[in-house]
């Protein structure tokens, strides 16, 4: 027994014949309520609703048709089991994670600026891996017991092969990726660098090169966590702000962050 939106198709030779005739049992697990459907091909299945589909047996594989139903979605032959018609596959393994409650993960991106470089962030296009081909920040997962400034450090050094002497909090996006099956809280941090500080590709597998991009002029086809910071009110720091530790969140303790109002100091 499966969710409802993956129903999954049994078959057995029927003993008392040698037309290739079969058992389906059919198992669907609503999400309150459950029932099993079990039927005989190549006739005709009967079911509790108003609901009638016709089922035939070619050599070697299950060709499944009905019509729409009248009050619940009718099953589907897909890539090898029996799918509810009408549900993408990305819907039908989102709504799976939901019901077996797969946790939201954290993470951390970083908005690195330049000295003398002001209104520009350092970018990159992901590849490998979900969201590949969508321009990111500098980031990844908070591992345990790590604090934001800390993974924001260690993972724009791993990424870029530049060293931030400090990152501060600069706000947090709320990630659901519903087609790829994610959801991340991503903590975005901010630093400054050197104004001769060059990236390198240090992760070739993970990304196609590090760029510098106007904050008013990002690329199309942004990661969630950019693509909901650009898109928000939100004002970019500027270098010497970060630089002069005139940033209102360079008060905060450490893994904390909060709304202030004038000067935080």
């Amino acid at each position: 027994e499966i969710a409802r939106t993956d129903f999954c198709g049994n078959l057995s030779a029927h003993p008392s014949s040698q037309n290739p005739l079969c058992i389906l049992t059919l198992a669907p697990r609503p999400p309150r309520t459950r029932e099993r459907i079990s039927v005989l091909l190549p006739v005709t299945i009967r079911l509790s609703s108003p609901l009638l589909l016709l089922l035939t047996l070619p050599a070697a594989s299950l060709l499944l048709s009905s019509p729409l139903p009248l009050d619940s979605p009718s099953p589907s032959v897909r890539g090898g089991s029996v799918g509810v018609r009408g549900m993408s596959a990305a819907s039908e393994m989102w709504e799976e994670r939901k019901s077996k409650g797969v946790n939201v993960r954290v993470g951390v991106g970083v908005l690195v600026l330049q000295k003398g470089n002001p209104g520009h962030i350092l970018i990159s296009k992901r590849k490998g891996s979900h969201g590949s081909g969508k321009h990111q920040l500098p980031g990844g997962h908070l591992e345990l017991g790590e604090s934001w400034e800390g993974c924001a450090i260690r993972e724009v050094e791993e990424e870029t092969g530049i060293k931030l002497e400090r990152a501060f909090f600069a706000g947090v996006t709320n990630d659901i990726m519903e087609s790829e099956g994610k959801h991340y809280v991503d903590v975005i941090m901010a630093g400054v660098c050197e104004a001769d500080a060059v990236p390198i590709n240090a992760e070739p597998d993970k990304c196609e090169g590090w760029f510098w991009a106007d904050w008013n002029n990002i690329p199309t086809g942004q990661f969630a966590s950019l693509s909901n910071l650009n898109s928000s009110p939100f004002r970019l720091p500027l270098p010497e702000e970060l630089a002069a530790l005139d940033y209102p969140s360079v008060a905060f303790p450490t893994g904390c962050a909060y709304v202030v109002k004038g000067d935080a100091k």
